[in-house]
């Protein structure tokens, strides 16, 4: 419960549904702590959801301030091709922070895993899967399994080097595209087109190749992506 206690300290700003902390000397919307809420009313919708139909209600709220979320990050990307965020979203001076990409992905996968697809649209994970691709085949990760750039989860203002909490965002969104593949019931749009409905699991984005997907085979994603699988 302590996901749902923490929105409840949040305030919406002109900047639209992205959160930022109430108490708290940061000023503007730092796009971890997005994620963070993000997976975190997630995490507590996944709990309602083994009481069947008792809380729907509850878990429709959840999924629709999720939704929210994910949507206000989309329309705020740094990179339109990785959709790489900066650590304030709206705030272009701030360093460019793959942590909370791994984190926003992660939330639009496990949303449409839990949600069953009905508050997930091709628009929102077209964008998780350039995300997916961007931070696993665009150099994010180096040899030792790490990802960058990152903040630093002790100083959110400051540029780290080094993060735990990076690595389990990553965990989380390969685990996320895992169950979201698994999922029976996939729509047949592809990425990128107008309609709002879902995207076809698996679907290849634009730019990647099936050598791509190979490459998950060997080196430290590999390691990644088969704790992932068994998390999922």
């Amino acid at each position: 419960m302590r996901a749902m206690v923490w929105t409840k300290v949040c305030i919406k700003t002109m900047f639209g549904a992205s959160k930022s902390h109430l108490f708290s000397p940061e000023v503007g919307h730092w796009s971890t702590g997005n994620g963070w809420a993000a997976l975190g009313m997630l995490r507590v919708a996944g709990t309602y959801r083994a009481y069947g139909s008792e809380y729907d209600d509850l878990k429709s709220d959840l999924f629709s301030w999720t939704a929210e979320i994910l949507d206000a990050m989309y329309a705020n990307t740094a990179l339109a091709n990785t959709t790489l965020f900066h650590n304030y979203v709206d705030q272009g001076s701030t360093f460019l922070d793959a942590s909370s990409t791994a984190a926003i992905a992660a939330a639009t996968y496990h949303l449409a895993v839990l949600s069953e697809d009905k508050g997930t649209n091709s628009t929102r994970l077209s964008n998780a899967e350039r995300a997916r691709h961007g931070l696993s085949f665009g150099g994010h990760i180096d040899g030792d399994g790490w990802l960058s750039p990152v903040v630093d989860p002790y100083n959110f203002p400051k540029k780290g080097s080094h993060s735990a909490e990076a690595q389990a965002f990553v965990v989380s969104m390969l685990a996320g595209y895992q169950g979201w593949l698994e999922t029976e019931d996939g729509g047949a749009e592809d990425p990128g087109t107008e309609d709002s409905g879902t995207v076809e699991r698996g679907t290849e984005v634009s730019g990647t190749s099936s050598a791509s997907h190979a490459s998950l085979n060997a080196g430290p994603l590999a390691a990644l992506a088969a704790l992932a699988c068994i998390l999922a």
